[in-house]
């Protein structure tokens, strides 16, 4: 399976057909990298040594690709069997619609362009070659691991080892994660004790439950004196009501005594009546009849004048309403005498609760009421203040068993990381071998690939070629193209696609032959880019020329 057809309007844009083996032939600027950019976009929806040789996959980053600027950017590869591969988004380099990708089965797996994903990994640091180079290489089982893990760390091995991935992945998940845990437990203890340090807050010794409980009592006398204090206001406010009502019944028993004097005096002035027969009525009528018939009614004999009979009647009521108020005064002096007994009486009761009010008044005298409150308060703060204090040690000690828990777990963690990356080492050491040769039956009968990753006591990626028994690691452009080149081809995953592109190097025609026929055997499809034509073009290759 290969790519025969490229077509897209990237960069310069291209229609082009290609071979298996492909060479592309140009001068700078001619749109040699337009072709490499377009498989590359349409294998991946990535691009490669743009703006500054990263790649780039934002769609909006990826449209200022697009020929003269147009609105829409599109790159697809046509197969020998007829399979297509594309890309296409919409928009502009402000903002860009989702792009819509096609790919194969054969080419949807990371190692579809196998020279990029493998200088990004040998060329970084040691550990980040070693975990790519895991899983490439290493045959090495779970148990096979498990046995390198020192027992003490067998559970934790088994809390971040994945299950039903393959062992060289999980092995470098399980790296990845420890060191995680690592981190985050170191955070942990970290900001633990930080909160410790907040809550704290510089205080001395921690009080105990005795300097709780005093505090406590304090509180408790604080109170109680706040209610005698409470209790003395109360009765200060009883003293006054109480002399109020003995103000209020001595001035009505004053009032009353004097209405009852003067009543009595009046009495004494008024003289007693004298004693009327009730049968003066009646001869006050007969005398009136008579004077009206002109003869006395009662003996026959001469009529009594009108005069005298006005007179009679004139001195019978003169006594009437002397008698009259002379019993008035009578009644008013009997109750005069009763209000004055009852006041008296009232005047009795409230001097006799004046006098045991001022006894008790008397003994609480001395209790402040505002002085009492100030004191309740100043009591309960004290006792929040040792409790906040009891609490935040409570919260000191409690943060550093965290923090020292979290020491312990980060302890675990980063031995289990080291273990686990010794045991990767372990592994890829046992199947070096077998990766070297891979990579050797790539390479011509002339090259003798050779790799370490040990220097001593020092982990390192060192590849090259042997010669003279000694691994060069300087390799000329040519070895490069072709160890590199030998390096994909044992990275691909068996019966999976994946396109060679060697980085263009400035080749003269005798060197760029001699490239081309070492890459012939690649059992991938290889793209070369040359600024010059080779001497001569070994057999299977196709050329493809762009112009100026």
């Amino acid at each position: 399976m290969f790519i025969q057809k490229v077509k897209g309007n990237v960069k310069k844009g291209c229609d082009v057909e290609i071979g298996a083996k492909t060479l592309i032939v140009g001068p700078n600027g001619s749109g040699k990298s337009t072709i490499v950019n377009t498989v590359e976009l349409a294998l991946t929806g990535r691009v490669g040594d743009v703006a500054g040789r990263i790649d780039i996959a934002r769609e909006a980053d990826v449209m200022g690709l697009a020929t003269n600027g147009a609105p829409a950017l599109s790159a697809s590869v046509e197969f020998d069997d007829g399979a297509i591969a594309g890309y296409h988004t919409e928009g502009s380099t402000a903002k860009a619609k989702k792009a819509v990708a096609q790919r194969p089965p054969a080419t949807t797996h990371d190692e579809v362009l196998p020279i990029r994903t493998l200088r990004e990994a040998v060329l970084g640091s040691p550990q980040t070659a070693r975990k790519y180079l895991m899983g490439k290489v290493s045959t090495a089982t779970k148990a096979d691991v498990e046995a390198l893990i020192p027992a003490a760390l067998s559970n934790r091995f088994v809390e971040c080892f994945p299950a039903n991935v393959p062992v060289a992945d999980a092995l470098v998940a399980s790296v990845e994660f420890a060191a995680k845990r690592q981190r985050e437990c170191t955070s942990e203890a970290k900001t633990a004790r930080e909160a410790g340090k907040l809550v704290s807050g510089g205080r001395g010794a921690p009080p105990n439950e005795a300097d709780v409980r005093a505090a406590a009592q304090a509180l408790k006398d604080a109170r109680a004196a706040l209610q005698a204090a409470e209790a003395a206001d109360r009765l200060t406010e009883e003293l006054e009501a109480s002399e109020a009502e003995y103000q209020k019944a001595e001035n009505a028993a004053n009032e009353v005594a004097i209405k009852l004097t003067n009543a009595r005096t009046a009495l004494n002035a008024a003289k007693k009546p004298k004693t009327l027969n009730p049968l003066f009525s009646h001869v006050c009528l007969v005398m009136d009849e008579s004077v009206l018939a002109g003869e006395c009614l009662a003996c026959g004999g001469k009529a009594p004048t009108k005069a005298m009979a006005d007179e009679v009647s004139a001195a019978i009521a003169d006594t009437v309403a002397a008698n009259k108020a002379y019993d008035k005064l009578v009644v008013a002096v009997t109750a005069y005498e009763a209000e004055a007994k009852a006041t008296l009486e009232i005047l009795d009761r409230a001097e006799k609760a004046l006098d045991a009010l001022k006894k008790k008044v008397g003994v609480s005298t001395d209790i402040d009421l505002a002085n009492a409150e100030l004191a309740v308060n100043a009591a309960e703060k004290a006792l929040l203040d040792v409790k906040a204090a009891r609490d935040a040690w409570a919260s000191v000690q409690k943060a550093e068993s965290t923090a020292l828990d979290a020491d312990r777990q980060a302890v675990e963690w980063k031995a289990l990381k080291e273990a686990l990356e010794a045991a990767m080492a372990a592994t890829i050491e046992q199947s070096l071998a077998a990766f070297v040769s891979s990579v050797q039956s790539h390479l011509p009968k002339t090259d003798t690939f050779g790799m370490k990753l040990r220097d001593g006591d020092r982990e390192v990626v060192a590849f090259g070629l042997v010669r003279d028994g000694h691994l060069h690691t300087a390799l000329s452009g040519a070895e490069w193209a072709r160890v590199m080149a030998a390096m994909s081809a044992a990275c691909v995953p068996a019966g999976k696609f994946a396109c060679v592109i060697p980085e263009e190097r400035a080749f003269d025609p005798s060197t760029l032959k001699d490239v081309m026929a070492a890459l012939t055997d690649c059992p991938h499809q290889v793209i070369l880019t040359s600024p010059v034509k080779p001497k001569s073009v070994p057999k299977g290759w196709t050329v493809v020329e762009r112009g100026e």
